[in-house]
């Protein structure tokens, strides 16, 4: 696995967050064995800015294909005839996709399609192009564009004709039956006003998934009944009426006809369960809702030991503000549990109530090795609001046979003392790094600190009294092992338990299981930050300590010195040609002896200064080194597995709606800044709490043993 370097034109991500340039952590591009992993380029191709000139004997498209590595570039253009649904190659008459030159800035290029070559319908108004681009050097697909809808021929909009109105007392997301037509028989778009004033004023509404979608809705001539989802809740929590109204517009190109219903009522005070999961996983990755590749839609499930696992249940109160009721927790699962929990006991009770959050450790004898449970939900406010019933369902797979990835203790040792390269730097506000391949018989985490300024070749008289040097060096040490703690749920100090209690770190060799080298370059192709071995499930111990394998500092520093707003906020009253050292400054010797106390009253604001500079890029190196650790660590832990649960960790699933743009093979992308993603920033590695980084909910859970992957 490997961690890379990117500049990404208009993102923020700059080693992990985004104060300026990027450091994406990347590769994972070959896993199974624990061997060593091949690189993977980070810096993701694009297209932008897609315009069509349409025309039914030659029609333009114009696009901008961007290259943040200046690399050759292909394109594949696709048509799509249902507004976006579906895609099709698309036959480029004239101008060239292939070894197309881009840059950061971005190329412009043209191509004309010819329509009767891949069409036979013109008269219509629900086309839509996708241009995407292909790294030619890395075989790698970059971030695909879609253009508006356009129209070939003459175009009448459509119309919704008529809105069927409920009968009853709606609450929650609220189905709404209509009948839209059009003439072209297009693909269109629905759009939903709503009042609560019998139709005085209008508001935009929030339309939900599910009926027969929002954005590309298949028509008739003479019309066709189509179920649109409102949202309600979102729009109005909370809210009671009975003079509801909505109004429905339909879209091609144009916006076409609209219709009324008539007035109905709503009430939206029910509490709501916000979740049914294991530990905190979220509804979008525990199996609640499947996700669609192609035309094929992919359900899962998460793989759960028989016992052992935490459920959680997230509820809601009503917007009447009538509690929640936790006596009416319902929950039962249609298995058995084991003796004594035959399908469908109550557990509801068995389950503690922290505010709206609800967990039980599950202890029965446990389920069925092979058997799929289901989880089925229900809860009450205090007036008797029922919620809706929420389900989980989940896989049992066995707890033996290696399959937990922490049946032993896993004894981490950061080696500090590689020598693997040659060091060496020169000039100032632009520094140029130097990396020679072999030992030199200074450690290269050393020489590391020798070009951050952390650590002096000759150290003033004051300085080398209490040996700085090293005592710097032992600090560096410690705030990475601490920070890498702090990441996988412990305190700094290791006293409590984190994620799993049989994973620890240590600098000290001997009795570990596992080894991750700190510091220096790497001989891979690329600029890569970090590389490790992948080992699925965290089978056996793993050596990255070769040129190839472990945290590679050095890269961080020759891609961050000269570019990096954040990187020199750290580190430039420091390095050399910037700042003073530590140990060459006339302060080094006093601000790091043993008895300085930082909130002393008679220190004078120099030393003040001078203490917090040194601590400043102190703690930048623990933590930004502990991010790009704590992620080739987890990937010889065994995340993220190729694949969606039971079998994997969502590794290379791109299609998924809760994975992002750099989600790669064995890295994934989601909301937050989740520490196994494939692009990783400098500035959210130095921060710490909920804009720092983190294991996601997921990866959170298979560290404590919740889901295991199956066999």
């Amino acid at each position: 696995m490997s961690i890379k370097l990117c500049n990404r034109r208009r993102s923020l991500l700059a080693i992990v967050g985004a104060l300026g340039l990027a450091l994406i952590v990347g590769g994972c591009s070959s896993g199974g064995s624990s061997g060593g992993g091949a690189s993977t380029l980070i810096n993701p191709s694009s297209v932008e800015e897609i315009t069509v000139v349409a025309d039914p004997s030659a029609t333009r498209i114009a696009f901008t294909v961007v290259s943040p590595d200046r690399h050759s570039m292909a394109v594949r253009v696709e048509i799509s005839e249902d507004r976006g649904a579906t895609y099709t190659a698309l036959t480029v008459e004239s101008g060239e996709t292939e070894a197309l030159s881009a840059d950061t800035d971005g190329e412009r290029y043209e191509v004309v399609w010819r329509p009767a070559t891949d069409i036979t319908q013109f008269a219509q108004s629900d086309l839509r192009v996708r241009v995407t681009p292909r790294d030619e050097v890395t075989g790698e697909d970059g971030l695909a564009a879609e253009s508006a809808p356009f129209s070939l021929g003459s175009n009448t909009p459509p119309d919704v004709v008529a809105v069927a109105t409920p009968t009853t007392t709606q609450g929650g997301p609220i189905d709404i039956d209509y009948w839209v037509r059009d003439v072209d028989q297009d693909h269109v778009g629905i759009e939903l006003e709503y009042s609560v004033d019998n139709g005085a004023s209008w508001s935009n509404g929030t339309l939900g998934s599910g009926g027969d979608g929002t954005s590309a809705i298949a028509t008739t001539t003479l019309g066709v009944q189509r179920t649109v989802v409102w949202n309600a809740p979102a729009d109005l929590a909370g809210a009671t009426s009975s003079q509801t109204r909505v109004r429905l517009t339909a879209r091609d190109i144009a916006t076409g006809g609209s219709s009324i219903s008539n007035a109905f009522s709503i009430d939206l005070r029910a509490p709501t369960i916000q979740g049914l999961t294991v530990g905190s996983i979220p509804q979008s990755m525990n199996g609640s809702t499947s996700y669609t590749v192609g035309t094929d839609t992919v359900d899962f499930q998460l793989g759960v030991p028989p016992t052992g696992f935490l459920l959680t249940i997230d509820v809601s109160p009503s917007g009447s503000g009538s509690p929640i009721d936790p006596a009416s927790l319902s929950v039962t699962a249609d298995l058995s549990a084991g003796t004594g929990f035959p399908a469908g006991t109550e557990l509801g009770d068995r389950f503690t109530f922290d505010g709206n959050t609800a967990t039980w450790l599950v202890d029965t004898p446990g389920f069925t090795v092979g058997a799929d449970v289901t989880f089925t939900a229900t809860v009450a406010d205090d007036l008797g609001n029922p919620s809706t019933e929420e389900t989980l369902t989940v896989t049992v797979v066995t707890n033996g046979g290696g399959q937990r990835p922490f049946d032993v203790l896993d004894r981490w040792y950061l080696n500090f003392n590689s020598d693997h390269f040659g060091l060496s730097a020169s000039g100032s506000n632009t520094i140029s790094i130097t990396t020679t391949v072999g030992g030199n018989g200074i450690a290269d985490f050393e020489e590391d600190l020798l070009l951050l300024g952390l650590r002096s070749e000759s150290p003033n008289a004051a300085a080398a009294a209490i040996d700085t040097n090293q005592l710097v060096l032992d600090l560096c040490k410690q705030e990475v092992i601490g920070r890498l703690r702090e990441l996988f749920g412990r305190d700094f100090d290791g006293t409590t338990d984190g994620f799993n209690p049989n994973i620890e770190f240590t600098s000290t060799p001997g009795g570990h299981t596992s080894t991750l080298r700190i510091g220096g370059a790497d001989t891979g192709a690329g600029l890569a930050i970090g590389r490790a071995q992948f080992d699925h499930r965290n089978s056996g111990g793993n050596v990255n300590d070769s040129s190839i394998l472990g945290v590679f500092v050095t890269n961080v520093t020759e891609f961050y010195v000269n570019s990096s707003f954040t990187f020199r906020s750290r580190y430039d009253a420091l390095i050399p040609g910037r700042g003073t050292p530590v140990g060459q400054h006339t302060l080094d010797g006093t601000v790091l002896a043993s008895d300085f106390d930082r909130l002393s009253l008679s220190n004078t604001t120099d030393e003040n200064d001078r203490y917090d500079e040194i601590w400043t890029a102190i703690e930048a190196l623990g933590r930004s080194t502990a991010v790009i650790a704590a992620h080739e660590i987890g990937h010889s832990i065994g995340l993220c597995s190729a694949g969606h649960p039971p079998t994997g960790h969502f590794g290379g699933v791109t299609e998924a709606p809760f994975t992002g743009t750099y989600t790669t093979s064995f890295h994934v992308d989601t909301a937050g800044n989740n520490l196994m993603s494939s692009a990783l920033s400098f500035g959210a590695s130095v921060n710490s709490g909920p804009t720092g980084y983190r294991f996601n909910e997921f990866n959170e859970a298979y560290l404590r043993e919740w889901v295991l992957i199956g066999f």
